[in-house]
């Protein structure tokens, strides 16, 4: 849908139009959750995990006092939050996995397969990266966003971008070298 479409009369916090809100948000919820999803499976790799991630950051978009009102700001707003959300479930994950109260759960079928569709060697290099350089990689490498919107998404600045995106990718030469020497 386009932002001509979405524009009108706005109410007082943060340029929401006030017409009908709901019908507003559902348009743009729409536009960028697929784009959110794809940000969130990249980090945390099991399809129902990203989905919860992107439904938590869209009620929290809609409870917010300052909901943004332009397109940029509102898929901003939307994929530093799911970043967000995915680099904490990470973490708890992590802090989980030391605690043992359960058995080990067999592999997900459906990541299996998912693996397998991906060449082996990167999905490899790729795991051996930190969960936010993984983040900084899809957005800048993979859905292909400007250094800028992934500056505003991560929360820096955008020569930070291009630093940090620059160490990352020899990272991965790095990783991808190794795989090859190991096998």
């Amino acid at each position: 849908m386009a932002a001509t479409a979405r524009a009108g009369v706005t109410d007082q916090a943060g340029g929401v139009p006030a017409v009908d809100r709901h019908a507003w948000f559902d348009a743009m919820a729409r536009d960028y959750e697929e784009a959110a999803f794809r940000l969130a499976l990249w980090l945390v790799r099991d399809r129902a995990t990203a989905e919860d991630l992107v439904q938590d950051a869209l009620v929290r978009l809609w409870g917010s006092r300052n909901l943004p009102g332009e397109d940029a700001a509102f898929r901003n707003w939307l994929l530093r939050t799911v970043g967000n959300l995915a680099l904490d479930h990470i973490r708890r994950g992590r802090v989980m996995a030391r605690l043992r109260f359960w058995e080990e759960s067999r592999p997900d079928p459906f990541a299996q397969v998912e693996d397998r569709l991906g060449h082996p060697k990167l999905q490899r290099a790729l795991a051996a990266l930190a969960p936010r350089e993984r983040r900084l990689v899809y957005l800048a490498c993979v859905d292909g966003l400007p250094h800028a919107v992934t500056a505003a998404i991560i929360g820096t600045s955008e020569g930070n971008v291009r630093v940090l995106l620059h160490r990352t990718l020899g990272k991965l030469r790095t990783h991808l070298d190794e795989v090859d020497a190991h096998e």
